[in-house]
C-alpha cells in the first residue's frame, strides 16, 4: 500500500508512509451499522478539530477499527492517511503539534472522540451472530446486555 518512500523508525519495528484512504477495505461483516447522528457528528469532528483516533488495520489493509472514521474522512474529502506499520508489541501514539489539551480545541476533541464512539454505536445482532460463530463473545457481554441473539450462548 501506498506509493511514498517509507521511514523506519530508529529500534522498533515500525514502518511509516503515506497512503490514500481508498486503499483500505471496510470490514464486510462490521457489527457497528453506526447511527446518522454519529456519523454528523464524526465529519463535524473531523472539520472542526482534525483527526484524532488512529484507524487500525489488518496486515491486507483490511479495517479492523475505525470504519465510520474512514467514511466520515472520505466524505468530507480527506483522501490520505499516514499508515504506521507494527507488531502491535508497541502502543502507537499521535502527537498532534496544533493542539494544547487546555485549549477549547483540545478539550472539543476530547469531548468530541468519546461522545461521537458513543452516539454513533449501533450494534448490528446478525453480523455479532456471524461473528460469535467462530469467537466466544462471552468476554465482552453480560448474559442480559444482548437480548436477541441466542447463538452467542452468554
Amino acid at each position: 500500500m501506498g506509493t511514498n518512500p517509507e521511514t523506519t523508525q530508529p529500534g522498533a519495528k515500525m514502518k511509516t508512509k503515506r497512503i490514500k484512504i481508498s486503499e483500505l477495505t471496510p470490514d464486510d461483516i462490521n457489527a457497528n451499522k453506526g447511527t446518522q447522528r454519529g456519523s454528523g457528528m464524526l465529519e463535524k469532528s473531523l472539520r472542526d478539530y482534525g483527526a484524532g483516533r488512529s484507524v487500525l488495520v489488518d496486515k491486507s489493509g483490511r479495517i479492523i477499527a475505525g470504519n465510520k472514521t474512514i467514511e466520515a474522512a472520505g466524505s468530507i474529502g480527506l483522501d490520505e492517511a499516514v499508515l504506521v506499520e507494527t507488531d502491535g508489541t508497541q502502543v502507537i501514539v499521535v502527537k498532534r503539534t496544533d493542539l494544547d489539551l487546555d485549549s477549547p480545541q483540545g478539550r472539543g476533541l476530547a469531548i468530541a472522540d468519546n461522545r461521537v464512539a458513543e452516539v454513533g454505536l449501533d450494534w448490528d445482532l446478525e453480523a455479532l451472530e456471524k461473528i460469535g460463530e467462530e469467537l466466544d463473545l462471552g468476554e465482552f457481554w453480560f448474559d442480559d446486555e444482548l437480548p436477541g441473539v441466542p447463538s452467542l450462548d452468554l
